[in-house]
């Protein structure tokens, strides 16, 4: 199984592997579907478009999300404590699989999805759901990771990060999964720009220890 692509959004820091020159935009969505989103959830459809830009777009996709999109959290509580309705878009838009489902929408896209919440390991565990999703049912499967992250300073930064799988020959990095038992390897944080420092420097092999084993990635040259 190799990683076709990768593309992610971190603090507004944009990039890609390959390198290669591909427009991603979100102005596919009608007008009426954007206003209904925040920054957050705009930045997160860009990268499901520029993932599936030249590709199949009717794949499966798993997405992964540990706090969901804070800012529609946050609101929707602040009316809670202050006795108001709720708005009905907050609270819809609020759940793990609601910009899957409006990408979805948009795209035609009638193949299944998965949300997965899973605490601070969210992102390799979404990782993981789409490497065995991929082996079970072979042909391209699409992941995305997004959440706001909050800094010891209390400070947000808003995280996408965007990848498919594939079983093709075609070149790309290889990935694996090496169980382990119940082997409990130290945790190591933040390893979406783990993962982006991997790919920006070339390096040949990258390791990401999980519960229970690790994800091992390697470059075909």
């Amino acid at each position: 199984m190799i990683i076709k692509s990768c593309f992610w959004n971190i603090g507004g820091k944009i990039g890609l592997w390959p390198r290669m020159d591909v427009q991603h935009t979100s102005s596919e969505l009608s007008s009426m579907m954007r206003r209904r989103m925040t920054p957050l959830g705009r930045q997160a459809i860009e990268l499901f478009y520029a993932s599936i830009a030249g590709q199949n777009q009717n794949i499966p996709w798993v997405v992964s999300c540990r706090h969901g999109d804070i800012t529609r959290r946050q609101r929707l509580l602040e009316s809670l404590a202050n006795n108001e309705m709720l708005s009905p878009t907050d609270f819809s838009m609020s759940v793990h699989n609601a910009l899957l489902g409006v990408f979805s929408i948009a795209t035609a896209n009638k193949q299944m999805h998965t949300a997965i919440a899973g605490g601070n390991e969210s992102f390799e565990l979404g990782l993981l759901e789409a490497y065995a999703l991929q082996k079970t049912q072979g042909g391209t499967v699409g992941y995305m990771y997004y959440d706001s992250v909050e800094s010891q300073d209390n400070e947000k930064t808003d995280v996408c990060f965007s990848l498919l799988l594939d079983d093709s020959q075609s070149p790309g990095i290889e990935i694996n999964y090496l169980s382990a038992g119940n082997t409990i390897e130290e945790k190591k944080i933040d390893l979406v720009n783990l993962l982006v420092n991997y790919l920006d420097n070339d390096e040949k092999r990258y390791s990401m220890h999980i519960a229970g084993g690790q994800i091992l990635l390697a470059r075909d040259n």
